[in-house]
């Protein structure tokens, strides 16, 4: 009977167990495809009177999606500047998805379509703005978290669809062979993103390609004002992505550390232009498009942090003769 009554407390506390082990699943499961779903998709204005200059300014803006689009911080400075001298003729030539690979490929490879539209547009600029980089960490980021399960970014939703089903379909010791599969994933990944070469190599290669750009920009625009934003966190009291208790990665202080060094490297090579601080001035949450609070992970600025690193980026021009 002691026997019996053993087996029987056993088999409720594994029954207890499996089902905890479940909803550890799902919940990774959850926050690992609202982050790649979010991911895949990536002030107060100064009032200043027109300087009776009546002259033209052209104003060029690069980037990727943080500058994209009619609804960027680009149009608020667009119409500073027109305010300031009359007119601005302004070309947003941001592209979304854009890394600053991307960008040194549009400024110096011939085939590339962006190629000629883009170094005439710089070459007869008198303002131009620089946002690149955040794509750099973010793209190797997810390449690394798809690699985890043996895939590639693009191909991460048939691979949640998987382990959805996975999930449902298993239970007792097939739930625990899945929970601990699950784990050595979540391991392997997050040795990769803390411990790995891959973020290193992708910093490295960032700098390289940064410094490009700014040759470019300065050889064929040498008396242009250029204003380069650094990069900001969006992940500032993010939810960190667990498995159970094991925390996977911590996405604040993961972007944090290598943001920072991709900061650093802005400000190192600039080359003697204006590095406007986007970093300590956009990492807030209330700046940003997704709830990092409750696994919305959107890294773009909403509304309000347009503004606010459109009024950096004027006050910048502003100090500036």
């Amino acid at each position: 009977m002691k026997v019996l009554n053993s087996y029987i407390n056993f088999t409720k506390e594994m029954g207890y167990c499996m089902m905890n082990v479940k909803k550890r699943c799902y919940r990774m499961l959850l926050a690992i495809l609202v982050l790649l779903c979010s991911m895949g998709n990536q002030v107060t204005m100064y009032s200043h009177a027109a300087e009776s200059e009546e002259s033209v300014v052209n104003y060029v803006a690069l980037g990727d999606s943080i500058t994209y689009g009619s609804s960027s911080y680009v149009s608020k400075v667009s119409d500073y500047l027109a305010g300031r001298y009359g007119e601005c003729v302004t070309k947003n030539l941001a592209i979304d998805g854009l890394t600053s690979a991307g960008l040194v490929d549009c400024l110096t490879n011939s085939s590339n379509s962006y190629y000629y539209s883009m170094r005439s547009a710089i070459k007869n600029a008198d303002v131009i703005t620089l946002d690149i980089g955040s794509n750099d960490i973010l793209c190797k980021a997810m390449e690394i978290y798809a690699a985890g399960f043996g895939t590639t970014p693009d191909q991460m939703g048939a691979v949640g669809e998987t382990w959805t089903k996975r999930i449902q379909n298993a239970s007792g010791f097939q739930l625990f062979l899945l929970y601990l599969e699950a784990m050595s994933i979540a391991r392997n990944i997050n040795y990769e993103l803390y411990h790995g070469d891959a973020m290193p190599e992708t910093l490295a290669g960032f700098e390289t390609n940064f410094k490009k750009i700014m040759t470019v920009i300065n050889q064929l625009a040498p008396n242009a004002k250029v204003y380069i934003g650094n990069l900001y966190n969006p992940y500032v009291d993010a939810a960190p992505i667990c498995c159970g208790d094991y925390v996977v990665v911590d996405l604040e202080e993961f972007a944090r550390i290598n943001i920072s060094k991709a900061n650093v490297m802005i400000a190192n090579n600039a080359n003697g232009n204006k590095v406007i601080d986007l970093y300590n001035t956009i990492n807030n949450p209330k700046y940003i498009k997704g709830d990092v609070v409750n696994y919305d992970y959107d890294p773009h600025p909403n509304a309000e942090g347009q503004k606010a690193i459109a009024s950096k980026f004027i006050s910048a021009m502003a100090a500036s003769n």
